[in-house]
C-alpha cells in the first residue's frame, strides 16, 4: 500500500473516479496515474469525522481520457496533510487529496478536483 507523501514528481494522468464504495461505506476517489490506478478513500470507521485513510490500486477508473503530464507535492501546512496535483504549464492546482486537521476534533477529508486548471482545459480570454 503506498503512502500519501510518496507521490511526488511528475506523473501522467490520464483518468479520474469519485463514488462510494459500499463495502467499506466510504468516499473515493481514484486517480490513474502513469497507467496505475489509486484509490484514495476516507476512514470509514471514523465516526462522524472523516479522515483519509488508505491508498490501494484498483483494477479500472470509471473516467478515463487522453494522458495529461502533472506535478504531485506532498504537502503538510498548518494541520493540512495532502498532495496537490498541478498542471505544470498553468501552474495551477487541479486536484488536492488528503486530510485537514485544523478542527482536531472534527478533521475532514480532502477531495478537491478542478478540471478547468489542467492548460488542455483553459480558454484563451477573447
Amino acid at each position: 500500500m503506498k503512502k500519501l507523501d510518496e507521490f511526488q514528481g511528475f506523473y501522467n494522468l490520464s483518468g479520474i473516479e469519485f463514488g462510494y464504495d459500499k463495502k467499506n461505506n466510504a468516499n473515493f476517489i481514484t486517480l490513474r496515474l502513469n497507467d496505475v490506478n489509486y484509490r484514495f478513500i476516507e476512514d470509514y470507521s471514523d465516526g462522524y469525522r472523516s479522515c483519509m485513510e488508505e491508498i490501494y490500486q484498483v483494477p479500472y477508473v470509471a473516467t478515463t481520457f487522453e494522458a495529461v503530464e502533472v506535478f504531485i507535492k506532498y504537502c503538510e501546512e498548518y494541520d493540512k496533510y495532502v498532495i496537490e496535483v498541478s498542471d505544470p504549464i498553468s501552474g495551477l492546482t487541479i486536484a488536492e487529496i488528503g486530510t485537514d486537521y485544523g478542527d482536531q476534533y472534527y478533521p475532514c477529508i480532502i477531495m478537491n478536483w478542478t478540471p478547468e486548471n489542467l492548460s488542455i482545459n483553459r480558454t484563451k480570454k477573447r
